[in-house]
């Protein structure tokens, strides 16, 4: 949870850059930093709204949704922020309502997702999606040395 509340931080400090930066494609038919974090976001979201109100002890957790539909899906809400800023700033609403709803939940509370045998606590389901952040900031990272721009 402590690394997941650090990349919440690391998305926060990408303000620093002008809002032009950001909606930059990062590679050529890739998304921009902002339609990163907005991907982001939307997974949070997804996680907040329907998985996290359903783990309780031997729960049985949905299916995650088909991932090309639920991005599609993502990049048409996040149109509707004007500014990097103000979708940052919904990023971090969701991100500290997610935190705090599974820091409620039993530590050992274990559950499995959809037809799958693989047991989950908290933890072990959102060391996913810390994953999933680490391989978008070393995306992020990566464009950002291309562009001569330190880190932040």
């Amino acid at each position: 949870m402590k690394k997941y509340q650090q990349n919440k931080n690391y998305f926060q400090s990408l303000l620093t850059l002008p809002e032009e930066r950001l909606t930059k494609e990062t590679k050529q038919s890739k998304w921009s930093i902002r339609e990163i974090i907005g991907h982001i976001y939307y997974w949070d979201k997804f996680l907040l709204d329907v998985m996290v109100p359903q783990m309780s002890e031997g729960a049985s957790l949905p299916e995650f949704p088909d991932h090309d539909a639920y991005n599609e899906k993502a990049m048409l809400h996040i149109a509707e922020f004007s500014t990097t800023r103000e979708l940052l700033a919904e990023f971090t609403v969701t991100r500290e309502h997610l935190l705090h709803n599974l820091n409620e939940l039993p530590e050992d509370t274990s559950f499995t997702i959809g037809k799958g045998k693989r047991i989950f606590t908290p933890e072990k389901f959102l060391e996913m999606f810390v994953e999933h952040d680490d391989h978008h900031i070393k995306q992020i990272e990566a464009f950002l040395k291309q562009q001569n721009i330190e880190s932040c």
